[in-house]
């Protein structure tokens, strides 16, 4: 939902760049567009790092289409 806004912000300020100017922002409308995309790309990283780092819940299984297993086999 969140990089959607932001998206969103991307495309107003492409379409219309003179609301950089009206807020009052000494910034260029291309380096405006480039921050926020920028900060889609480091949100974006951020998600996937945690995601990568994240554990298992214990009755999932890591092989794809895997029997699920829970515990030791007796």
């Amino acid at each position: 939902m969140g990089a959607a806004a932001l998206f969103a912000l991307v495309a107003v300020v492409a379409i219309a760049p003179g609301t950089v100017h009206d807020l009052g922002l000494a910034a260029k409308p291309i380096q405006v567009e480039a921050f926020f995309l920028s900060l889609i790309l480091f949100l974006g990283m951020s998600v996937a790092w945690l995601l990568l780092f994240e554990e298992a819940e214990a009755g999932m299984s890591s092989a794809p289409g895997g029997s699920g297993r829970q515990g030791p086999r007796t």
